[in-house]
Formats: structure tokens, C-alpha cells, sequence
């Protein structure tokens, strides 16, 4: 395996985020060079920050300080997906035969393969994948989902068996806890992977109205900005999609998709956050293939 050189952020930030039961933390990178790349800030447990990261890197505006994070402006690549992660050394064989599972998906996607890379620091690796992942804060939220669950120990022959073997195990984990909870919603999320473009559409970044964002991308400088992006849907009355970055923090990621499904199937009457439109399309084609 190719050895790249990863410059350490060493400036301590204290972030307020939710523990996690996975030792694996994450930094953004930047790339020096083919062979050499920069954190952007100091680790964080929480994938929800890399979310928000998706969304300020493809409006190319400053990261505003969200929960102890911020990082100026055009610091954080839209071009690929890059990011260091720890894993202690005797865990690093079955993490590493894991990519596999993630690379059948991208295979099935059509986008670059996932590149997992040592670099001088024993516990440190960089992750270096395809743009798409940094396209949407809902892929990110995915691909790192996936990557965590990687760190548990199971069979790897595919992503079905990984997970189900995932679901045995007895102890809590925030990663075990999201596929059980896909499970009890009936969700594919190798289905949704494979019909993603369709599923986003022209709004990857809010599941709203991404041009109005961009439109009023310098009222988000401050996080504490808000922007209300309308949804054209028939209701009872204008449904609408907040967009506040610092509230937006958690909910624009998988788990808050899979609510959101619900909701939309059973054609709740409420109020509804980020991704409205995403799930409002993927049932949709649920739909649709349910007529064939």
C-alpha cells in the first residue's frame, strides 16, 4: 500500500458534539501534493460536521463556526473527498478488507473507487474518494456511515451480510442503532445509492430549493442566518424548508432522510425540514416500481 505524508492539525479545538460508541474520528484534508496532505482542524467524533462541510465547500464560502468548527473560505475541496481517520494498527487489516464492500457500491454507481492510503503516523490513514460523496450532505452522511461501521468486525464477502452480522452484535453503537432503525422502516440503502441522481435531482445540497441558496449564500456567512427555501408542492397550505446552518447541522443527513420518507408516505401535515424533496422523489420511484 502506497505511504502519503499527512501534516497533523495540532491547534486543540473543543467541539461540542455526541460521543461516539466507534473509535474512528475524521479531519478534512487539503492536498499539498499527489503525495502529501494537510488537516484542516483537529479531528471530530461527529459526522454531521462533515455534512455541513459538503454544503459551504460547494457554495465556496467560509465553514461558519458551528459547535466550536469554522475554516475560511475555499479551504474544503468540492473536486474529490478527502479525509484522514484513525484506526489502531492491530484493527487496520479488517477495516481495510471492509473497502470492499464500499468499492462494489461505487462500481455500481459508476464513480471512482475509494482509495484508502498509510501515511507516516501508525494509527492515522487517508480516505480519498470520488466527488460525488461531497456533492450532498446526504452522501457524505452515507459514505461516512458506511466507513464507521467498517471498524466492527464481520464477514466482508458483501454489504448484506456485513450488515447483518452488524445487527447481532448486543452492545450499543450509534452505527448498529441506524441500521436497525433502517431495518424497522424497510429501507434499502444500497436502492436509494442506485437511484441517488434521480433521488437529488437539482437540490443535492438542501433538498429544497438549492438556487435560492445560492442566490443568499452570503447570509450564511453568519450561521446564525436564516434562509427560507420554498418547496412548489400542493398542501393545505406553503410547505417550507428552513435552511440554518447551525440547526441545519443535524438534519440534513441519512438518518433525518429516513424520517423524512416517512412522513412523506404517510402524507403528514407538518411542518418538514431539509430533504423534503429528496424523500418526496425517492417515494416516487418507490411508487412507481410498486406499479410494475
Amino acid at each position: 500500500m502506497k505511504k502519503v505524508q499527512l501534516n497533523i492539525k495540532e491547534d486543540f479545538n473543543s467541539y461540542i458534539q455526541v460521543s461516539q460508541a466507534s473509535e474512528i474520528n475524521w479531519s478534512l484534508l487539503s492536498r499539498v501534493n499527489k503525495y502529501e496532505f494537510q488537516e484542516l482542524h483537529t479531528p471530530v467524533t461527529c459526522r454531521e460536521f462533515l455534512g455541513d462541510a459538503a454544503v459551504v465547500a460547494n457554495l465556496g464560502i467560509a465553514y461558519p463556526l458551528i459547535y466550536g468548527l469554522s475554516l475560511p473560505k475555499g479551504v474544503i475541496s468540492a473536486n474529490e473527498t478527502l479525509l484522514s481517520v484513525n484506526i489502531k494498527p492491530q484493527n487496520f487489516d479488517n477495516f481495510k478488507a471492509h473497502f470492499k464492500i464500499i468499492r462494489k457500491i461505487e462500481r455500481d454507481m459508476k464513480i471512482k473507487r475509494t482509495k484508502l492510503l498509510e501515511t507516516q503516523l501508525p494509527n492515522k490513514f487517508v480516505i480519498i474518494g470520488d466527488k460525488k460523496w461531497m456533492s450532498s450532505p446526504l452522501l457524505i452522511s452515507i459514505y461516512t456511515l458506511l466507513i464507521r461501521s467498517f471498524t466492527y468486525e464481520t464477514p466482508v464477502s458483501s454489504y448484506k451480510r456485513h450488515i447483518t452480522k452488524l445487527l447481532k452484535h448486543t452492545y450499543y453503537s450509534n452505527d448498529v442503532e441506524f441500521f436497525r432503525f433502517f431495518k424497522h422502516c424497510n429501507f434499502d440503502l444500497i436502492h436509494l445509492l442506485s437511484n441517488i441522481d434521480e433521488v437529488l435531482g437539482d437540490n443535492p445540497l438542501t433538498g429544497g430549493n438549492d438556487a435560492v441558496l445560492f442566490e443568499n449564500k452570503g447570509n450564511i456567512l453568519n450561521c446564525n442566518s436564516r434562509i427560507i427555501l420554498p418547496i412548489g408542492i400542493e398542501s393545505t397550505y406553503q410547505k417550507v424548508v428552513s435552511f440554518y446552518m447551525h440547526h441545519n447541522h443535524s438534519s440534513s443527513g441519512i438518518k433525518s432522510l429516513v424520517d423524512t420518507l416517512q412522513c412523506v408516505y404517510r402524507d403528514c401535515d407538518i411542518h418538514v425540514n431539509i430533504g423534503y424533496l429528496w424523500a418526496q422523489n425517492y417515494n416516487k420511484i418507490l411508487d412507481k416500481e410498486k406499479e410494475l
